[in-house]
């Protein structure tokens, strides 16, 4: 994301339209709603499964069942994300060429 964020910069900064910056936010911005959209518990897209699966069976699951998984769902979030800090730390990008002149 970084590099194309870069890019995009350099684009503006040669071309002087703001269109690819615009362009790359959009991307990213629907990127993350489908992201946000997966069933994964914790996540939007985790609450909308349960609403089906409820309106499959035809009656509610119990909800200490399903903040058990919510639970488990945003431990399991949260995990990744510092194993991903932990990656971006002891690996950092390059210096970036903002194009700035």
């Amino acid at each position: 994301m970084a590099q194309v964020t870069s890019q995009a910069v350099g684009a503006v900064a040669d071309a002087g339209a703001i269109f690819p910056i615009l362009m790359i936010t959009g991307t990213f911005s629907a990127g993350l709603a489908v992201a946000n959209m997966l069933p994964l518990p914790a996540l939007d897209g985790g609450r909308f499964f349960f609403v089906v699966v409820e309106a499959i069976r035809g009656r509610r699951i119990s909800p200490e069942q399903e903040s058990l998984v919510h639970f488990v769902g945003l431990v399991v979030l949260i995990a990744l994300m510092i194993v991903i800090s932990l990656n971006d730390i002891r690996n950092p990008l390059p210096t970036l060429d903002w194009g700035v002149r």
